[in-house]
């Protein structure tokens, strides 16, 4: 299973209606910039640690998709992968 990226603020994943859509972030990747929380809390968390995020749950619905692609167009590590 490969993940899609879209790495620029103009490029954006396709909405995928009636489908849900898998999140995840690279913990490599992830500095705690805390942007995805900001823009998607019900889908993101921060560690209280580091503030690194991670998924709350990995199949977001499809009435969350909108803010699962604003957190990937948000990220400036590009550490959030959607598929």
């Amino acid at each position: 299973m490969s993940a899609s990226r879209w790495p620029t603020s103009s490029s954006h994943p396709p909405r995928q209606e009636g489908n849900d859509v898998k999140v995840r972030v690279d913990p490599e990747r992830c500095q705690g910039h805390t942007l995805c929380a900001m823009r998607a809390p019900d889908i993101f968390e921060l560690s209280e640690i580091d503030g690194h995020s991670s998924v709350i749950k990995e199949e977001v619905s499809d009435d969350q998709q909108d803010e699962a692609v604003e957190a990937v167009r948000s990220c400036p590590e590009r550490a959030i992968f959607i598929s």
